[in-house]
Protein backbone atom coordinates (compact mmCIF):
# COMPACT_ATOMS: atom_id res chain seq x y z
CA UNK A 1 0.00 0.00 0.00
CA UNK A 2 2.55 2.41 0.70
CA UNK A 3 4.29 2.70 -2.61
CA UNK A 4 0.85 3.52 -4.18
CA UNK A 5 0.20 6.66 -1.93
CA UNK A 6 3.88 7.69 -2.44
CA UNK A 7 3.66 7.43 -5.93
CA UNK A 8 0.09 9.56 -5.66
CA UNK A 9 1.24 12.04 -3.91
CA UNK A 10 4.49 12.36 -6.36
CA UNK A 11 2.30 12.39 -9.10
CA UNK A 12 0.11 15.32 -7.83
CA UNK A 13 2.79 17.00 -7.09
CA UNK A 14 4.45 16.86 -10.16
CA UNK A 15 1.01 17.88 -12.09
CA UNK A 16 0.63 21.28 -9.63
CA UNK A 17 3.94 22.03 -10.60
CA UNK A 18 3.94 21.94 -14.29
CA UNK A 19 0.55 23.89 -13.76
CA UNK A 20 2.09 26.41 -11.80
CA UNK A 21 -0.06 26.10 -9.19
CA UNK A 22 2.60 24.81 -6.40
CA UNK A 23 3.54 27.53 -4.11
CA UNK A 24 7.60 28.88 -4.74
CA UNK A 25 8.02 29.92 -1.48
CA UNK A 26 6.95 29.27 2.12
CA UNK A 27 8.74 32.07 3.50
CA UNK A 28 6.05 34.69 2.80
CA UNK A 29 5.90 36.84 6.02
CA UNK A 30 2.42 37.39 7.29
CA UNK A 31 0.54 39.32 9.91
CA UNK A 32 -2.99 38.87 12.06
CA UNK A 33 -3.89 42.44 11.96
CA UNK A 34 -7.66 43.08 11.27
CA UNK A 35 -7.77 46.38 9.74
CA UNK A 36 -4.68 48.28 10.63
CA UNK A 37 -2.63 51.05 9.28
CA UNK A 38 -5.17 52.86 5.92
CA UNK A 39 -1.86 54.93 4.26
CA UNK A 40 -0.76 54.05 0.69
CA UNK A 41 2.27 53.76 -0.95
CA UNK A 42 2.93 53.48 -4.74
CA UNK A 43 5.29 51.15 -5.66
CA UNK A 44 6.07 47.67 -7.64
CA UNK A 45 6.61 44.07 -6.11
CA UNK A 46 9.89 42.93 -6.34
CA UNK A 47 10.80 39.09 -5.45
CA UNK A 48 14.46 38.09 -4.28
CA UNK A 49 15.56 35.21 -2.63
CA UNK A 50 12.20 34.27 -1.49
CA UNK A 51 11.70 37.91 -0.36
CA UNK A 52 8.93 40.10 -1.23
CA UNK A 53 9.59 43.68 -1.26
CA UNK A 54 7.98 46.86 -2.35
CA UNK A 55 9.73 49.38 -4.04
CA UNK A 56 8.70 52.91 -4.02
CA UNK A 57 8.03 54.79 -7.09
CA UNK A 58 9.08 57.79 -5.94
CA UNK A 59 12.50 57.39 -4.79
CA UNK A 60 13.30 53.08 -5.16
CA UNK A 61 14.06 52.36 -1.32
CA UNK A 62 12.63 48.66 -0.59
CA UNK A 63 10.74 47.65 2.53
CA UNK A 64 9.85 44.26 3.50
CA UNK A 65 6.11 43.47 2.75
CA UNK A 66 4.25 41.77 5.41
CA UNK A 67 0.92 40.74 3.85
CA UNK A 68 -2.09 39.44 5.43
CA UNK A 69 -2.49 36.29 7.15
CA UNK A 70 -2.64 33.25 4.82
CA UNK A 71 -1.14 35.83 1.35
CA UNK A 72 1.00 33.06 -0.53
CA UNK A 73 3.54 33.13 -2.73
CA UNK A 74 3.47 31.69 -6.27
CA UNK A 75 4.57 31.95 -9.73
CA UNK A 76 2.56 32.43 -12.57
CA UNK A 77 4.95 31.72 -15.86
CA UNK A 78 7.96 33.54 -15.28
CA UNK A 79 6.08 36.36 -12.72
CA UNK A 80 5.91 35.98 -9.15
CA UNK A 81 2.85 36.86 -7.95
CA UNK A 82 0.88 37.23 -4.11
CA UNK A 83 -2.86 36.02 -3.60
CA UNK A 84 -5.16 35.99 -0.50
CA UNK A 85 -6.13 32.15 0.53
CA UNK A 86 -9.23 32.78 -1.48
CA UNK A 87 -6.76 32.99 -4.53
CA UNK A 88 -7.78 36.72 -5.39
CA UNK A 89 -4.49 38.90 -6.90
CA UNK A 90 -2.95 41.14 -4.46
CA UNK A 91 0.46 41.18 -5.43
CA UNK A 92 2.02 40.93 -8.94
CA UNK A 93 5.95 41.12 -9.82
CA UNK A 94 7.12 44.11 -11.64
CA UNK A 95 3.32 45.73 -11.39
CA UNK A 96 3.34 49.11 -9.65
CA UNK A 97 0.67 49.10 -7.33
CA UNK A 98 -0.92 51.38 -4.59
CA UNK A 99 -0.69 49.27 -1.43
CA UNK A 100 -2.80 50.20 1.53
CA UNK A 101 -0.93 49.71 5.20
CA UNK A 102 1.65 51.86 6.81
CA UNK A 103 5.93 51.47 7.55
CA UNK A 104 7.57 50.73 10.08
CA UNK A 105 10.90 50.55 11.42
CA UNK A 106 9.75 48.80 14.65
CA UNK A 107 11.05 45.42 15.08
CA UNK A 108 9.72 44.42 18.07
CA UNK A 109 5.81 45.74 16.95
CA UNK A 110 6.86 43.46 13.56
CA UNK A 111 7.64 40.42 15.78
CA UNK A 112 4.26 41.18 17.87
CA UNK A 113 1.75 40.75 14.62
CA UNK A 114 3.88 38.24 12.58
CA UNK A 115 1.94 34.47 12.05
CA UNK A 116 4.78 33.49 9.10
CA UNK A 117 8.15 34.75 10.46
CA UNK A 118 10.58 37.20 8.30
CA UNK A 119 13.16 34.53 6.74
CA UNK A 120 16.49 35.80 7.86
CA UNK A 121 18.19 36.23 4.48
CA UNK A 122 15.35 39.10 3.52
CA UNK A 123 16.84 41.68 6.81
CA UNK A 124 15.07 44.39 6.20
CA UNK A 125 15.49 48.12 7.78
CA UNK A 126 12.36 48.96 7.20
CA UNK A 127 8.80 47.20 6.75
CA UNK A 128 5.54 47.63 5.04
CA UNK A 129 2.57 46.03 6.37
CA UNK A 130 0.16 45.01 3.97
CA UNK A 131 -3.64 46.24 4.90
CA UNK A 132 -5.51 46.64 1.47
CA UNK A 133 -3.38 46.24 -1.75
CA UNK A 134 -4.80 47.60 -4.75
CA UNK A 135 -3.61 45.87 -7.56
Amino acid sequence: MRPRTSWAVCLIWIVLGSAGCAPSASNLPTHNLNGGPNAGINGRLEVEDGCAWIVRVDDESRLLAVWPEGSILSYEGEAAVVRTVDGNLIGREGHEAVYGGGSYDDLAFIDSILVTPIPDECEPQDWWVVTAPEV
